[in-house]
């Protein structure tokens, strides 16, 4: 999603996957890194965004957990 505020783009990304583990955080920028075994995924997707952010600004990861009913 982007966001225009003050004249500056906030480009946020989300997904709705099953999260990822504590251990991991570290990795999920590396190209072409997966968590998920099932090979569903090729690895590159976050790595692609933190790129094309930081190129053109900062880059703010946040951990979001959805609670669990």
């Amino acid at each position: 999603m982007l966001t225009i505020i003050n004249r500056k783009v906030d480009c946020a990304v989300r997904d709705n996957g099953i999260g990822i583990d504590k251990s991991q955080h570290e990795k999920v920028f590396d190209l072409f890194y997966t968590g998920d075994m099932s090979g569903k995924g090729t690895g590159a997707g976050l790595a692609i965004v933190k790129r094309i952010v930081e190129v053109h600004g900062l880059l703010y990861a946040a951990r979001c957990v959805k609670k669990q009913l």
